[in-house]
């Protein structure tokens, strides 16, 4: 039996919005000022870690410390249609927005969306 905490239940509950289509389509209209962002950072991918994680881009994600919410937007950030496209070969780096902007885009769709409600 799964010991589940109020905490990881909210947590998990948060991470599933973030996968919400609404915000997946205004996620996909903000990919060009999250990859001009000087928040953005540019993340060195070492060889081996391209080569354990080829066809996984969420588990080299989970390797990096990348929070589950945060990994749709680094997949189409990077150009990618799918966490399974990834090969070692093309694999040096990957953009990883701020987490800060990525909230205050997740909080500017909510508002959106609940002010049409």
């Amino acid at each position: 039996m799964t010991n589940l905490t109020l905490k990881s239940l909210l947590e998990e509950q948060a991470t599933s919005l973030y996968y919400d289509p609404g915000f997946m389509t205004f996620i996909d209209d903000h990919l060009p000022s999250l990859r001009r962002s000087t928040s953005t950072r540019v993340v060195e991918v070492e060889p081996s870690q391209a080569l354990k994680y080829r066809g996984d881009l969420f588990g080299l994600l989970g390797e990096l410390g990348i929070p589950p919410y945060a990994k749709y937007t680094i997949m189409k950030m990077n150009d990618y249609k799918s966490p399974t496209e990834i090969k070692e070969a093309l694999l040096n780096t990957l953009l990883i927005p701020d987490v800060m902007e990525l909230r205050k885009l997740f909080n500017l769709w909510r508002a959106h969306n609940a002010t049409r409600k």
